[in-house]
């Protein structure tokens, strides 16, 4: 089991289809800039620990958001982020059906915004 918290305050779903209608670049830069987040908050386990995921996983997002202002499928969006970011950083291989068996998600309200994902290895 890998756990890790990323203290950050994704991008919405409504908030990036609206930068992609204003510019196809700024949503592209928001795509960029979301996943260097990940990458950098993964630096120490993926580049100094040297943690890599070669298994099934089943992933638990618990995202902490400062109020209930934000319906949930805005915000669990930012999984694609957050997946691609564990691609780029090389804690995973590939963010396909191969290496993902599956998502929960939960929502907590907390002073402190951010995402808690738990990654559980899947029994063959």
């Amino acid at each position: 089991m890998i756990k890790i918290f990323i203290p950050h305050k994704f991008t919405t779903l409504n908030e990036y289809i609206g930068a992609e209608r204003r510019n196809k670049y700024i949503a592209a830069k928001i795509k960029s800039d979301e996943t260097k987040v990940v990458v950098a908050h993964l630096y120490k386990l993926t580049k100094l620990e040297k943690v890599k995921i070669d298994y099934q996983a089943v992933y638990k997002f618990t995202w902490h958001l400062k109020n209930k202002k934000i319906d949930p499928d805005n915000v669990v969006f930012a999984r694609k982020f957050i997946l691609d970011g564990m691609v780029l950083s090389g804690l995973l291989e590939n963010d396909g059906q191969k290496q993902i068996k599956g998502f929960t998600d939960d929502f907590v309200i907390d002073k402190d915004e951010g995402v808690e994902i738990i990654i559980q290895e899947v029994e063959n």
